[in-house]
């Protein structure tokens, strides 16, 4: 009877444990589909962008902005009052994303992942036939990618070797890439989970969102935002909760990025709109 009574215990223990998502190093399937919204959120700031941009990325304490031209990179810090035009040496066509880390730059279009030295400035294409729909660090110099196009995340090595870290047996359509600030990665899943997963390519926890997303950053306290490109809604995933929040005044969002309590979204390629991140 103790024994019986120990094991119910245990068992109520791993239970509960499941609810509050610190099963998740158990890899963790979470269902959090309450799609109820906490509230609405207005812009503390505005700016608008003289030139149209396709993406942009944080890069230490400055904004990289990728041109529509593929031609330049316009670098703003995060006060948006001082600005540097960075030319690329070769203009990408059609121009779709940039990424950044210590050391380079990284831009890409349809079918080319390309690498900038920060010291020169001189582009190269550093990864070939690859449809980027993700991409983040996993050291320096070195990248997770995901590949629309083969269905799976590739690590890319700082000596040029392209490895496979996911393939589409452990992520449906992979999609967008965060690292959070424990060293786990965040990933979107066929556009309906949140994966977040470990240097080794563990699956820790899965998360259904209440609906389907494409954008993804993440915070230095381990928190996940997604949205969906064209949609004002945002959803905030912490360790134990997802709330969804309505952002006034977005119109065409599609891109999505957060830096130090604040959310900053590109809306329609010329504005930059800047929330503060709920709860702060």
């Amino acid at each position: 009877m103790v024994t019986e009574v120990k094991q119910n215990r245990l068992r109520y223990f791993f239970i509960l444990l499941t609810i509050l998502g610190l099963g998740e190093r158990c890899g963790t399937s979470l269902q959090m589909s309450s799609s109820r919204l906490a509230g609405e959120i207005d812009p503390s700031e505005v700016i608008t962008i003289n030139s149209e941009v396709v993406d942009f990325c944080i890069d230490g304490t400055r904004l990289l902005f990728l041109e529509n031209s593929g031609a330049r990179i316009i670098a703003w810090d995060t006060s948006f009052e001082n600005a540097e035009t960075i030319p690329i040496s070769t203009r990408i066509l059609p121009a779709r994303g940039i990424y950044a880390d210590r050391y380079y730059i990284y831009v890409y279009d349809q079918r080319t992942l390309f690498r900038i030295p920060k010291d020169n400035f001189l582009l190269s294409a550093w990864l070939n036939n690859v449809r980027v729909v993700g991409i983040t660090a996993y050291a320096p110099a070195e990248l997770l990618i995901s590949d629309g196009e083969r269905q799976r995340i590739w690590l890319k090595t700082m000596f040029g070797e392209s490895r496979v870290f996911l393939d589409n047996s452990e992520v449906v359509r992979p999609g967008a890439l965060t690292v959070f600030s424990d060293g786990v990665y965040g990933v979107i899943s066929d556009g309906q989970r949140l994966l977040n997963v470990n240097r080794a390519g563990i699956v820790l926890r899965s998360i259904t969102m209440p609906q389907p997303v494409d954008l993804l950053a993440s915070d230095e306290k381990g928190r996940a935002f997604l949205m969906r490109k064209g949609q004002a809604i945002l959803w905030l995933v912490s360790e134990h909760s997802l709330s969804g929040f309505v952002l006034n005044g977005v119109n065409n969002p599609i891109a999505l990025q957060c830096y130090k309590r604040h959310i900053y979204i590109l809306d329609n390629g010329r504005r930059i709109l800047i929330y503060p991140v709920p709860g702060e």
